[in-house]
């Protein structure tokens, strides 16, 4: 891998032409992902841009060709988005920026597609309900049309921004994989007080607690913008818990039982990080935890 981006980082001409190659790969296309994004990060936005704009080409003639779901997801979602990611970075070098852009661009987005389609979350769940009957049919399943109707009217409220929260999820790992290779090959202690130190101010907990009391109030668009906001804070908690982790010098087994009862209890386990987390914005947990142990 390191020979790869070293090869890569040489010359702008070696940087399009493997990431060209493996963006017309199938499955692949997240490798010339990772080659924009640490591009962008060793050389900026003008040679991240080119290497950016080649690779989105395969993407254009297929949407040309009729299908434009590649454009929209792969090229714009993902390339375009991880491009934008990875300037943030290189400019502010805070892992919590980026986490902040997110749910701004995020956000941004939800509302200028409710505003474009109207009644989004019912032409979801009309398309949902579509394919939950041809699920049962095929598989032959026994659930009710009451059942799927209530299902597909719950996840047509929250699909927009479930989607675009799990391709921004895929840009941040992908964002992540090209610093780790950047820290690596020019600077090999720096990565881990980075991603240690993710701690979100007062601007994220107020968007994050106004997105809140909208959907106390029943807002359509807030709700659907809800598990963006919940993502920096998911993110910010892991990253706290790795920080306390740290100065206890607790054993490697315990992250794996971390992980895997995150994982187990997803939704139990991202309430708690949130809270953690918004805990840490406001009381600077770690500030206190450093204080303890430098006793």
């Amino acid at each position: 891998m390191l020979t790869l981006a070293n090869t890569v980082l040489k010359n702008r001409k070696n940087a399009i032409l493997i990431a060209l190659l493996f963006a017309i790969i199938p499955l692949m296309g997240w490798v010339a992902d990772v080659i924009v994004a640490l591009v962008t990060l060793r050389k900026g936005a003008k040679e991240g841009g080119i290497v950016l704009t080649w690779t989105m080409l395969p993407s254009l003639l297929l949407a040309l060709k009729g299908y434009p779901h590649f454009l929209l997801y792969n090229a714009l979602a993902g390339s375009v988005i991880t491009y934008c990611f990875a300037l943030v970075l290189r400019h502010t070098v805070s892992w919590a920026s980026v986490l902040q852009a997110a749910v701004l661009i995020g956000v941004g987005e939800v509302f200028a597609l409710h505003i474009i389609v109207p009644n989004l979350d019912a032409a979801w769940s009309r398309e949902l309900l579509s394919y939950f009957e041809l699920l049962r049919q095929q598989l032959a399943l026994q659930a009710g049309s009451s059942d799927m109707k209530a299902w597909a009217e719950l996840l047509g409220r929250v699909i927009t921004g479930l989607q675009i929260g799990l391709l921004f999820i895929y840009d941040i790992i992908i964002l992540l994989l090209a610093r780790i290779v950047q820290a690596r090959l020019y600077n090999p202690a720096g990565l881990r007080p980075e991603l240690y130190n993710i701690r979100l101010g007062n601007f994220s907990i107020l968007i994050f607690f106004l997105v809140m009391v909208a959907c106390l109030l029943g807002n359509a668009i807030a709700l659907d913008c809800l598990f963006l906001t919940l993502i920096p804070f998911i993110v910010a908690g892991i990253s706290l818990t790795h920080y306390i982790a740290a100065m206890a010098t607790v054993s490697s087994f315990w992250f794996i039982g971390f992980y895997g009862l995150l994982i187990l209890f997803f939704p139990y386990g991202a309430v708690a990080l949130t809270v953690f987390a918004l805990a840490d914005g406001v009381f600077n947990i770690r500030q206190r935890i450093k204080a303890k142990y430098q006793q």
